[in-house]
């Protein structure tokens, strides 16, 4: 058996394409501290953040987050938690927690909450706030802005 593979349009030369960059997913290497207390949205978000290039760790609750933040959260690049976890830390007290321990630590905060949830008084600006459900699209630029405005707030 036989197939016919489609031949390459003689109108774009092989030497016009090589070279050309394809633009990184601004999660390709990073390492990612998930945390997420829904196993569903977990595990969609592990496979998407995956996907994108990332090395995630994926966490249900605040608690062992906290543990690992306290021991200085090796080699973590980001953090992503979901604001209202079901236990006694909230995704609030996690950031805010984190970037005492570490304040160059990006952080970016979901919710699936449609009303006016906003973060406490202890947890600085440069903290954004992704609403669920989020598109990839929506992700990564999250992750952008997170990352864009920790490098600000070190500079």
């Amino acid at each position: 058996m036989f197939a016919r593979l489609p031949t390459p349009d003689p109108a774009v030369p092989v030497s016009a394409l090589q070279g050309t960059a394809i633009p990184a997913s601004p999660l390709a290497a990073l390492h990612v501290l998930l945390v997420e207390d829904d196993p569903e949205v977990r595990e969609a978000t592990l496979a998407l953040l995956e996907e994108e290039g990332a090395r995630v760790t994926a966490l249900a609750a605040g608690e062992p987050a906290l543990e690992i933040l306290r021991a200085g959260a090796p080699g973590f690049d980001l953090l992503f938690s979901d604001v209202m976890l079901g236990g006694p830390l909230s995704g609030f007290d996690l950031a805010v927690e984190a970037l005492a321990r570490l304040p160059h630590l990006p952080v970016l905060l979901a919710t699936g909450y449609a009303g006016a949830v906003g973060p406490p008084p202890a947890l600085p600006g440069r903290v954004p706030l992704l609403h669920k459900p989020y598109r990839r699209v929506e992700l990564l630029a999250a992750v952008t802005t997170a990352r864009c405005r920790d490098q600000a707030a070190g500079a």
